[in-house]
C-alpha cells in the first residue's frame, strides 16, 4: 500500500516538474520561443479578420444548394465550389434531367393508353346500360305489379318472406342504378380534367364502388332471370299432339338455367296443325275418334289448366308472342328507336328518314313492280 502511495507521488513531482521546466523555456526569450509567440500571433490575427469579414456578409447555405450537394458526386477531383466542380456537376444534373424527361414521357403515354382504354369502356358501358333499360323497361312495370301483389299479401297477413322477393331486386336494382350511374359520372368528370392530385383522389374514391358493382351485378341479373320461371307458352296447354310436342321449345329462363346454349324460338303451331286439329274437335263429337279423317290417329285433347304462380298462387297470363312482338315495334316507332335502337331519334331525323326512305328510287321501283300485277 505504501509503495502504491510513493509511486503515485513520484509521478506527480515529475509531472509539475516539467511543466515548471517548459513555462520557463517559453518565458525566457530564445528562439523556439520567438517563433511560437509569431505562430499564436498570427493565428490570432487571421481569426479578428474572418470574424470582421463574416460581420460585413450576412449569406448563408440554403436549402438547394445543399440538395444540390447531396446530388451531386462528391468523389470528383475538384474542389467544391470551383468553377471545374460547377461544370462537372452542370454536366451531372443535365444527363440527370435528360433520363429523368424521358421516363416522364414514357410514364404519360402510358397513362394516355390507359385513359383511352377507360373511355372505350365507359362508352361500352353506357351502351350495353342503354339497351339494358330498354329491354328491362318492358318488364319494370310487371316486376311493380309483383311487388304490390307482394304488399297486398302482407297487408293481408300472408307469411310472405322478403329474401329472394321482388321487393328485395327492386332495393338491389336501385342501389345498382347509383352505384354504376355514381362510377360513370365520376370518371367522365375525372377524365375532363388536368390530371393532378384531385384526378387521383377522384379515381380512387370509385374503387370501393367498382367491387361493390361487381357482386351486385352478378345477383342483379341472376335474380331478374330467376323471376321468369312461371312465365311460359301456350305449348305446355295445348293438345298433346306430335304436332304440338314436336314445335314446343323450352323457355328463357328454363334455358339459361339448363345452359343448353339453344336459342328459344316463340312457341307457335303452324297453321295447318291448327286447322287440323279444329277440324278434328269439330267432328269428334259424332264420330269416333278411329273414323276422323287426317292422320289415320287419333287426338286426344287435354283440357286446359291455368298456370299458376308457384310463389302467389295466382294464375299467370299467358303472353301472344306475335302481339308481343307487334307491340313492341310499335314502342319503339313512337320512341324513333325503329331505326337504331340504342339511339332515339329527333322529330326531325324521323321526318328526314321517312322523306328519304319515300324518295328512294329502290323503293319506288318496288313498289311499281307491285303494281304491275294489277295493272
Amino acid at each position: 500500500m505504501a509503495e502504491g502511495d510513493n509511486r503515485s507521488t513520484n509521478l506527480l513531482v515529475t509531472f509539475l516538474c516539467s511543466n515548471i521546466i517548459h513555462f520557463e523555456s517559453l518565458r525566457t526569450r530564445t528562439a523556439e520561443a520567438l517563433n511560437l509567440d509569431a505562430a499564436l500571433f498570427e493565428l490570432i490575427k487571421r481569426c479578428q479578420q474572418m470574424c470582421s469579414f463574416a460581420s460585413q456578409f450576412n449569406s448563408s447555405v440554403s436549402e438547394l444548394e445543399l440538395r444540390l450537394l447531396q446530388r451531386v458526386d462528391t468523389n470528383l477531383e475538384h474542389p467544391i465550389g470551383s468553377s471545374e466542380w460547377l461544370l462537372s456537376a452542370h454536366k451531372q444534373l443535365t444527363q440527370d434531367m435528360s433520363t429523368q424527361r424521358a421516363v416522364q414521357t414514357e410514364k404519360e403515354q402510358q397513362i394516355e393508353t390507359v385513359c383511352e382504354t377507360i373511355q372505350n369502356l365507359v362508352d361500352n358501358i353506357k351502351t350495353v346500360l342503354t339497351g339494358h333499360n330498354r329491354q328491362l323497361g318492358d318488364v319494370k312495370h310487371l316486376l311493380k305489379a309483383m311487388a304490390k301483389d307482394e304488399e297486398a299479401a302482407l297487408a293481408d297477413g300472408e307469411d310472405v318472406p322478403y329474401e329472394n322477393s321482388v321487393r328485395q331486386f327492386l332495393g338491389e336494382y336501385k342501389s345498382w342504378q347509383d352505384n354504376i350511374q355514381t362510377v360513370l359520372f365520376t370518371l367522365v368528370q375525372a377524365m375532363g380534367q388536368v390530371r393532378s392530385q384531385e384526378h387521383v383522389e377522384m379515381l380512387q374514391e370509385i374503387t370501393p364502388t367498382l367491387k361493390e358493382l361487381k357482386t351486385q351485378s352478378q345477383s342483379v341479373y341472376n335474380n331478374l332471370v330467376s323471376f321468369a320461371s312461371p312465365l311460359v307458352t301456350d305449348a305446355t296447354n295445348e293438345c298433346s299432339s306430335p304436332t304440338s310436342s314436336a314445335t314446343y321449345q323450352p323457355s328463357f329462363a328454363a334455358a339459361v338455367r339448363s345452359n343448353t346454349g339453344q336459342k328459344t324460338q316463340p312457341d307457335v303451331m303452324s297453321q295447318n296443325a291448327r286447322k287440323l286439329i279444329q277440324k278434328n274437335l269439330a267432328t269428334s263429337a259424332d264420330t269416333p275418334p278411329s273414323t276422323i279423317p287426317g292422320t289415320g290417329k287419333s287426338v286426344a285433347c287435354s283440357p286446359k289448366k291455368a298456370v299458376r304462380d308457384p310463389k302467389t298462387g295466382k294464375a299467370v297470363q299467358e303472353r301472344n308472342s306475335y302481339a308481343v312482338s307487334v307491340w313492341k315495334r310499335v314502342k319503339a316507332k313512337l320512341e324513333g328507336r325503329d331505326v337504331d335502337p340504342n339511339r332515339r331519334m329527333s322529330v326531325a331525323e324521323q321526318v328526314d328518314y321517312v322523306i328519304k326512305e319515300a324518295t328512294n328510287l329502290d323503293n319506288l321501283a318496288q313498289l311499281y313492280e307491285g303494281w304491275t300485277a294489277w295493272v
